[in-house]
């Protein structure tokens, strides 16, 4: 897990933990299986990098 964006470490790992728990609701993924996680800078854009492994997607309908 990286930052180039000068973010808190607490900061940093709560929005991990955050896109941990929303990805989980479509697939099956854990913390260990996140290689990737940094948030860089490029002129004036800001990009959150993440490559997570995905276990097995979950089978869902969606809601009417």
């Amino acid at each position: 897990m990286r930052d180039r964006f000068d973010l808190a470490p607490d900061v940093l790992n709560s929005l991990k933990q955050d896109v941990l728990t929303a990805v989980s609701r479509y697939m099956a993924v854990g913390e260990e299986d996140i290689q990737e996680f940094e948030i860089l800078r490029k002129d004036e854009a800001v990009f959150l990098v993440s490559n997570i492994r995905v276990k097995e997607l979950q089978r869902w309908a969606p809601a009417r």
